[in-house]
């Protein structure tokens, strides 16, 4: 059988990068014997991230334990190949056009070569990138790096629920706290509950005509309508089922093994990232190590869940609102500051949270609780026979192979 080979798309964002680029570990640990995965990303972005260490030769490519290659295939956006964006509706524009171009000569070269590319799978943001694959005969599928729950409430604002959700803007702040359901989900929302790029009067809701875009596409497929979904079964499986048509399968958490143990982690997690921002030279967990038991307060932007570190959750934007209300109402690992009549977060509030999560009381030593249960049942999932394991395993051999001998070479991990 030919040797499978897969080009990824991501968008050219930090919190994106990096998620795609565990799933491309994911993903060749998923194949018997290894495969070949092609990263294609702006070449603005790419540049960042061999400025910032993550790469120093932009025609490495990296070997991992099984035997898989991962290569780079960075793409120019014309006028951006610069590190500075100053137009980000003409930049997502000019990355469509661009990008589209750079993922179909990758699939007519590779076919060229007598190498064809058996699968795409690109991030949200980027639905151009399946239609790119589609006009060249090659199947695609998205990867969503956010919440499954995130995935339900966007597709029920395209389809069902958007007149509900816009009216809940809408009313301001004083019916901040009203609460609303939407269909498929036993949780009840708020307005600061819903992503923030729903807000017609939000700064950034112009991106919402790339979600709109997204779920245009994956309302006019027919069949196969398959999701890839940073999450896993035993976390959000309702969520996971929320959206009828809509095969959303969790394969997550696409963080690297550390996070649960250290003992655990894999050698080639460590070369899995990608930082636009300069990495820090600070032996801060040496610091912090060094520190009483609950006795600091840590700064963190994710990884918390799988970490078994309850958490303060201080939401700005995207996502971000959403991810609060799971943390606190759903997984009931930490708590949700609430800002002032001004918008203001105020010391108080920061020092009533922080009591909540690290004092000694029932709240405390239940969020600490579930903080490690939540840490244990992520490490499982992603671990060989786990649910996210084998989804993706099943997904490979269903989606991508079809074939009897794929399925046999799947399954002998």
């Amino acid at each position: 059988m030919a040797r499978l080979r897969f080009i990824l798309v991501t968008y050219p964002a930090q919190g994106h990068i990096n998620p795609t680029l565990q799933f491309a570990n994911r993903l060749t640990s998923a194949v018997h014997g290894g495969a070949d995965v092609t990263f294609a990303i702006p070449l603005n972005a790419y540049r960042l991230m061999t400025a910032n260490g993550s790469e120093s030769d932009p025609n490495k490519t990296i070997e991992t334990s099984n035997g898989s290659v991962i290569t780079f295939a960075p793409f120019s956006i014309d006028g951006y190949d610069s590190v500075t964006v100053d137009d980000r509706r003409r930049y997502l524009s000019e990355m469509k056009r661009c990008g589209t171009r750079a993922v179909r000569d990758l699939v007519v070269s590779g076919r060229n070569d007598g190498l064809p590319y058996s699968f795409l799978v690109y991030t949200l943001l980027l639905p151009w990138a399946g239609v790119a694959a589609d006009s060249v005969g090659l199947p695609s599928a998205m990867l969503w790096i956010q919440p499954a729950t995130v995935f339900a409430l966007y597709y029920r604002y395209f389809y069902g629920c958007g007149d509900l959700i816009r009216e809940v803007f809408e009313r301001g702040d004083c019916c901040r706290f009203l609460k609303t359901t939407i269909v498929g989900l036993s949780l009840e929302f708020s307005r600061r509950d819903f992503p923030s790029f729903m807000d017609h009067e939000g700064t950034y809701h112009m991106v919402m005509e790339s979600f709109e875009e997204q779920f245009e596409m994956i309302e006019s497929r027919k069949e196969k309508r398959i999701i890839l979904v940073n999450s896993f079964d035993e976390l959000e499986g309702e969520a996971l089922r929320a959206v009828s048509g809509v095969n959303l399968i969790g394969i997550g958490l696409l963080i690297p093994s550390a996070y649960f143990d250290e003992k655990d982690c894999r050698g080639d997690d460590k070369v899995f990232r990608g930082d636009l921002f300069e990495r820090s030279k600070d032996d801060y967990i040496e610091w912090l190590n060094s520190k009483n038991e609950r006795n600091v307060v840590y700064v963190s932007f994710g990884k918390s869940l799988a970490s078994g570190v309850p958490v303060v959750a201080f939401p700005i934007w995207s996502d971000q609102g959403t991810n609060a209300k799971l943390i606190e109402d759903a997984w009931k690992t930490g708590a949700r500051v609430n800002p002032n009549e001004n918008g203001i977060v105020e010391s108080d509030e920061i020092k009533r949270c922080l009591e909540l999560v690290m004092g000694e009381n029932e709240n405390g030593a239940e969020n600490r609780r579930n903080a490690m249960k939540w840490k244990d049942l992520t490490r499982k999932a992603t671990k060989k026979d786990g649910s996210s394991d084998k989804n993706l395993k099943s997904f490979v051999a269903e989606m991508v192979c079809g074939t009897t001998i794929c399925n046999d070479s799947i399954n002998a991990l």
